[in-house]
């Protein structure tokens, strides 16, 4: 609540009492109200923007039940917060799966970061769990007219086409003034509260000490990158029903998807066709519900780009100049930007053409043939490369398979994988297959020693609780300033006599990693046998195999739940060799940007804060009866560079 304001707040759906909504003035009666109401529905709520004063007479400071009337976007007085919602895809009027309000927690974080990086002040934002979902809330200031509605409604728009995706969504239709937001500190209570679905208490996860408004220039820049439909493409530069936009990207772009977009479609690009360096996710072509497309690059440098520059980049309208060529009849141009001739005007040589047309024919029937053999390598190329149960529906969009013939021939595909055994069919559900995998390789255990186990120095001893082998990842998630370099350059300095290894840094210039280094007391500047490479995207590609490979650190700005796939890629080419790849997380949280599906890969997890190291995952156990898993230690650091413990490993700290 804002000191001198007057907020609603209102209980929906209780059992007895219908809906309850009370005016505050006094934030204590409203905390006390919400207390007393928690838990009596799926949840409490209040207006975050103020409200008309003259509402307090309705119910002051206190509830009443059965409210008939409650407050319309036309009681606000003013917009003071512009909210954002990050929910993870799931059914209605049910909580969400840990997995879910994690990957949605993540997804609200990418969302914050993003911000600050666009020039919002870090003291106009405010972070949150909803219980179910992430929020983040900016600090405005602006007057609650049609102008402000607009810029609100654009900015979501905007976030919900960079952030939404098959796995989580910005909630778009947040954006009128009167919208009531979950109390903080009262429980989100949708359906029962079951094992795998259960009811959490909604809660802020890091706030200003004191917040104040984001600049108006902040908000209309990212308004700015809302998709917007221009005249080039009502025109005909894509929307017109002939145009085949799979096609086109699978032809000249990089790009994920196409993932469900309000209703249409949206496929993030790998980088931008108009700058190659732009590779950080800021780069999308969209296709609205009507079929109309959009392209955005959110750099400054590319945002006078669209849909019809891109198009015509890699398909340019084709230029008749040449003097010499004689000009075709009664020529226009189609609505792709193609061009079209009078047929009236051209249909001669009948002879000729009946002949031409026979010939056409037999070569359509060989590009038909051609074409189905093609969609079975891609299917069945398709299948074997497929993990767990997959649909059909999902096997079409990865493949682009639109076309009833082309359905058809993946429906007779599938068949035959099914009697050749290669698939199988789920028993209770429908259209889903899963790929019968029988290769297998036998492991010799008999013949096995521990000698497989890599003799790795850790600081404060780790190696003495977890072993690690050939091939292993480990990560060290670092709360900010808590010492995740330090912990790193740490790990070069006791391993380096015994094991190449090489470091890729995404943070730190020569300079800096030189005074690094230099604090390590009896260590010259020629002492160090590492090789340091700057890099800050794409580690796969260029990990050194056989050797300890040390991420400083894997950097996560959206699509958080793909930190496992980044982290399986390296494994793929460790060989012999390790990866240690550092990622951010909160203070005080457990795991980094990520979160669970960053669990996955490693074999040993480190949560790392300012003092305190936690082992979060120890697959394998270096000590029989010493299980790692949650053990703590208490340290400092000395001299900026060495790890000094200050109690002994527990798991009671």
């Amino acid at each position: 609540m804002l000191p001198g304001h007057v907020h609603e707040m209102r209980v929906l759906k209780t059992e007895r009492r219908g809906t309850v909504s009370g005016y505050f003035d006094n934030p204590e009666a409203l905390a006390k109200a919400a207390c007393d109401m928690n838990l009596k529905a799926p949840g409490v709520y209040f207006t975050f923007n103020p409200v008309s004063p003259a509402l307090l007479a309705r119910s002051a400071n206190h509830v009443s039940d059965r409210a008939r009337t409650t407050t319309s976007d036309t009681d606000i007085v003013k917009r003071v917060f512009l909210p954002i919602d990050v929910d993870a895809q799931r059914p209605k009027d049910i909580s969400s799966t840990e997995m879910e309000h994690q990957a949605a927690i993540a997804k609200s974080w990418a969302v914050y970061e993003f911000l600050v990086s666009s020039g919002f002040p870090v003291d106009s934002l405010l972070w949150a769990d909803s219980g179910n979902g992430g929020h983040v809330l900016i600090r405005v200031d602006l007057p609650n007219d049609i102008a402000s509605t607009k810029l609100v409604n654009d900015c979501l728009k905007a976030l919900d086409f960079q952030f939404s995706d098959n796995i989580c969504h910005i909630d778009t239709g947040v954006g009128n003034a009167a919208r009531i937001w979950k109390v903080y500190g009262t429980i989100a209570a949708k359906g029962d509260s079951t094992p795998d679905r259960p009811h959490r208490m909604a809660q802020i996860l890091h706030s200003p000490e004191k917040i104040i408004s984001a600049p108006i220039e902040a908000l209309q820049k990212l308004a700015a990158l809302a998709p917007t439909l221009a005249p080039e493409i009502i025109r005909g530069n894509g929307h017109s029903h002939d145009f085949d936009l799979t096609k086109f990207i699978s032809e000249y772009l990089q790009a994920k998807g196409p993932f469900d977009w309000n209703g249409g479609r949206k496929w993030p690009l790998v980088e931008c066709p108009f700058n190659p360096e732009h590779r950080d996710g800021s780069a999308f072509v969209g296709q609205f519900a009507s079929g109309a497309i959009t392209f955005r690059c959110l750099h400054n440098s590319c945002s006078a780009q669209d849909w019809k520059q891109l198009r015509e980049k890699f398909e340019p309208v084709p230029q008749h100049n040449d003097a010499n060529v004689t000009p075709l009849p009664s020529v226009t141009r189609g609505g792709d930007g193609y061009i079209e001739r009078d047929n009236a005007k051209i249909n001669t040589n009948r002879d000729k053409n009946v002949t031409q047309n026979v010939t056409s024919e037999a070569k359509n029937r060989d590009k038909s043939v051609t074409k189905a053999e093609n969609l079975s390598r891609k299917v069945v190329d398709w299948v074997h490369g497929s993990n767990g149960w997959w649909t059909s529906d999902e096997l079409d969009k990865e493949l682009a398979i639109f076309s009833e013939q082309d359905k058809a021939n993946r429906r007779q595909i599938i068949s035959r994988l099914r009697e050749q055994g290669t698939i199988e069919q789920h028993q209770k559900l429908n259209k889903h297959f899963r790929f019968v995998n029988t290769k297998v390789t036998s492991i010799n255990f008999k013949t096995a020693s521990n000698a497989g186990v890599l003799d790795l120095s850790w600081p404060l001893d780790v190696q003495d609780y977890v072993n690690l082998y050939p091939g292993n990842i480990a990560v060290v998630a670092g709360s900010p300033n808590a010492g995740k370099t330090a912990m790193l350059l740490s790990i070069i300095h006791q391993n380096q006599g015994a094991y190449p290894i090489y470091y890729f840094c995404s943070e730190m210039g020569e300079v800096e990693l030189r005074n690094r280094l230099d604090k390590f007391p009896g260590m010259d500047v020629e002492d160090w046998k590492f090789t340091a490479i700057e890099r800050a995207s794409d580690f796969e590609d260029v990990i050194v195999p056989n050797c300890i490979n040390i991420i400083d650190y894997l950097e996560m700005t959206s699509e958080m739940w793909e930190v496992n796939t980044h982290l399986t890629a390296i494994s793929h080419k460790l060989g012999s060799g390790i990866a240690v790849v550092a990622l951010q997380k909160k203070i005080d949280g457990v795991l980094g940007r990520g979160a669970e599906f960053g669990l996955e890969k490693p074999k040993l997890y480190l949560s790392l804060d300012k003092g305190k190291l936690t082992i979060v995952k120890g697959k394998s156990w270096a000590k029989k009866d010493v299980n790692p898993n949650g053990l703590t230690i208490s340290f400092k650091i000395v001299g900026g560079c060495q790890f000094e413990a200050t109690s002994k490993w527990d798991w009671k700290q």
